[in-house]
C-alpha cells in the first residue's frame, strides 16, 4: 500500500530514512527518479527533508548496499551541473531567474554552512537552503559521511532564486523546452 495524498504516492526522506509506502529504508545514498513535485530543506543543524509526489507509485529498489532508488517508470536521471542547456539568464529585482532545458542544483553542507552551485548564477554560500520543484525532478542525495546531493528537473525548467538573510531559496517551475 502507498501512502497517498491529493496529489498521489508521498515519499519522503529525513536524513538516512526513506519512508515509501509504508516503509522505512535507512541508506545513506537516496536516488529519487521522475517525482512530479519536490521540496528540499536543507540545514546543516538538522539535516536535510525532501517530500516527493508521484502521480503513480514509483518502483522502490535497493541499488548497492546502501544504496535505494525510488523511480517513476519510464523516467531517467538527467543532470545538468555545468549548465550546458541554459538558454537565457535574467537578474531582476533581488533574484535571479535561470532557464534550461535540463537545471541542475548542486549542494553540499561543510563546516561553514552551505555552499550551493547554481549554473548561470555561480557558488552561493547559505546558511540554509530550501529548494521546490513543480516540475518533473530528481533528487542524487548522500547524508553520510557528509551530506551532498544534486537536485534536476527536466523538460524545460524555470528556475528563481533568492538569497536573503543566509536563506537560499530556488523555485522552479515549467519553463520552455
Amino acid at each position: 500500500m502507498f501512502v497517498k495524498s491529493s496529489a498521489g504516492v508521498e515519499v519522503r526522506v529525513e536524513n538516512s530514512r526513506l519512508i515509501v509506502a509504508g516503509r522505512e529504508y535507512v541508506r545513506e545514498h537516496v536516488i529519487v527518479v521522475g517525482a512530479d513535485s519536490l521540496k528540499v530543506h536543507v540545514d546543516p543543524e538538522k539535516g536535510v527533508t525532501l517530500e516527493a509526489s508521484f502521480s503513480e507509485a514509483p518502483a522502490v529498489e535497493s541499488v548497492e548496499r546502501d544504496t535505494v532508488s525510488v523511480k517513476k517508470s519510464g523516467a531517467r536521471l538527467a543532470l545538468d551541473p555545468l549548465g550546458s542547456t541554459i538558454k537565457a539568464v535574467k537578474e531582476q529585482k533581488g533574484h535571479i531567474t535561470v532557464e534550461a532545458r535540463v537545471f541542475t542544483v548542486k549542494f553540499e553542507v561543510d563546516e561553514n554552512g552551505i555552499q550551493v552551485n547554481i549554473p548561470g548564477v555561480g557558488r552561493l554560500r547559505a546558511r540554509k537552503l530550501v529548494i521546490e520543484s513543480k516540475v518533473e525532478s530528481s533528487v542524487n542525495l548522500i547524508t553520510t559521511p557528509f551530506t551532498t546531493g544534486l537536485v534536476s528537473a527536466v523538460g524545460g525548467a524555470k528556475a528563481k532564486s533568492l538569497l536573503r538573510d543566509g536563506l537560499l531559496k530556488v523555485e522552479i517551475e515549467k519553463g520552455e523546452a
